[in-house]
């Protein structure tokens, strides 16, 4: 379970919460699916092929499970079927919808999928759980003179994922992912675990939460938000594979 203002949703309920649309950021996290081959399904062909390439059956299941996640959400928010969705990459590869009804972004990590959406412009996100990481963070630069994370990280390491997420969920929302230099991007507190940073002219707000769980989440977007949605996409209690939409 996460803490605070996260709201649960079973994944057949989707459409009622989720079929009035949006009118502000969203984010939509779920742990992995019990079942990879029952998200076959959800998923197109490309995306089936992209996920066997990953050689560990835990990489392949949290890719089948990212992608049905999105298919799922997406879908319900556009009033459309999974299969339906038509979907383009960007000039540097990034995924998107090619009716451009509204951004969306994806990232999974350890045991869980995340997908953030926006209807007003570009949008990034980025998952991380120290606790299944292969490998340290030592000799990893990322920091930039002027950066502030408050309040003050209790450990290297907390200071090292927030400020990881952070950058990268704004390096994801630009669209260049890990073709940006971190160590160039800096970040200026604005209270309640929200960012701004400037990239090339342009001002990225961003938010970092520290989950319960031990995971480090954040959202960034390319305007200003009041509110966001947070929800937790949950399997059916009874129900060990996701079933299409009729």
């Amino acid at each position: 379970m996460l803490d605070g203002d996260w709201r649960e949703c079973p994944w057949s309920g989707v459409e009622s919460v989720l079929a009035g649309g949006l009118d502000r950021p969203l984010v939509v996290m779920a742990p992995l699916a019990p079942s990879g081959e029952a998200l076959a399904p959800w998923l197109s062909a490309a995306e089936r092929a992209r996920c066997a390439r990953y050689r560990r059956p835990a990489d392949r299941l949290r890719c089948a499970s990212a992608h049905a996640l999105k298919r799922r959400v997406l879908a319900a928010l556009l009033g459309e079927s999974p299969g339906a969705l038509a979907l383009v990459c960007e000039a540097h590869g990034k995924p998107a919808l090619a009716s451009g009804a509204l951004a969306f972004n994806l990232s999974h990590a350890g045991d869980w999928v995340a997908l953030a959406c926006d209807p007003s412009g570009a949008v990034g996100v980025d998952l991380e759980q120290p606790a299944v990481r292969r490998g340290g963070i030592a000799g990893i630069t990322i920091g930039h003179p002027e950066d502030r994370l408050v309040p003050a990280p209790v450990s290297a390491e907390q200071g090292f994922y927030t400020a990881w997420t952070l950058k990268e969920a704004i390096a994801k929302g630009v669209g260049l992912g890990l073709g940006i230099e971190f160590a160039a991007l800096a970040l200026r507190p604005e209270g309640d675990g929200r960012y701004r940073c400037r990239w090339r002219g342009r001002c990225w707000q961003a938010r970092h939460r520290c989950l319960d769980s031990g995971v480090h989440l954040a959202l960034a977007c390319a305007r200003p938000w009041t509110q966001v949605d947070w929800w937790q996409l949950n399997w059916d209690a009874a129900q060990s594979a996701p079933a299409l939409p009729r």
